[in-house]
């Protein structure tokens, strides 16, 4: 059987389960700028010239897919389509949590953040922690922090540490101005112990990252005085 023949059965095989599944919830996997996605749809109508039409549920929109950038469909029960229904609809509250904050709305990061929520491997959603994680460091996903050169590795990831220091000292300033305000000079001097050590932890965490070599150890350093570790780190 040619290629083309295959794809055709293929595209045959989607448009069937396509058609039986009308007004329902199911979840596809497609290709799209050289990456596969999975996220939910509602189907609309029968297919038609190997094209459907979708309701795109995280934002309401309207679309038409060729059937042809379909790999994979995946059918639920009602309990399991709605959890992950609600997951996706509701990835964007993750950037309101504390240790998400650092991706602003607008930015370049917070754009592909967006794209990339709901991209796939293995038929599978790729963890959103893993998406945030390989945003920040700066590559195309996460698969791609696993096999970064080790040497950049080590820069991306001393200056994303760095980065959360800097939130540190910008949160801890604000608390100090709070206090001092307030009288509370207990509490300033002890936040003032803590903003020194956090100025000089550059040095540290310089020193330290030298002598890292492979890539768990790189994956898995985190500074002490900046313990806890931010959760999307717990995916590495």
């Amino acid at each position: 059987m040619s290629s083309e023949n295959q794809n055709k059965t293929e595209i045959d095989i989607y448009a069937d389960i396509l058609n039986e599944n009308i007004g329902k919830t199911i979840f596809i996997e497609y290709l799209e700028n050289n990456n596969l996605y999975m996220q939910p749809f509602e189907v609309l109508q029968k297919s038609s010239n190997d094209r459907i039409q979708l309701n795109r549920l995280y934002d309401s929109t309207t679309i038409t897919k060729d059937l042809s950038v379909i790999s994979n469909i995946t059918i639920c029960n009602d309990i399991l389509t709605k959890a992950r229904v609600d997951a996706a609809i509701n990835v964007d509250k993750l950037l309101e949590e504390p240790a998400y904050q650092m991706i602003l709305s607008g930015t370049d990061d917070y754009t592909a953040f967006h794209e990339k929520k709901f991209l796939s491997s293995n038929g599978c959603n790729v963890p959103i922690e893993s998406i945030y994680l390989s945003i920040k460091l700066g590559y195309n996903n996460y698969d791609d922090v696993l096999t970064a050169d080790i040497s950049e590795l080590k820069t991306k990831w001393s200056a994303l540490i760095n980065e959360h220091k800097n939130k540190a000292v910008e949160v801890l300033t604000a608390e100090r101005t709070v206090c001092q305000n307030d009288g509370n000079t207990d509490d300033v001097e002890e936040i003032d112990v803590i903003l020194t050590l956090l100025n000089d932890l550059s040095t540290e965490i310089d020193e330290e990252m030298a002598a890292l070599t492979d890539r768990n150890s790189i994956l898995s350093y985190w500074p002490p005085l900046l313990l806890p570790a931010p959760s999307y780190l717990y995916t590495t």
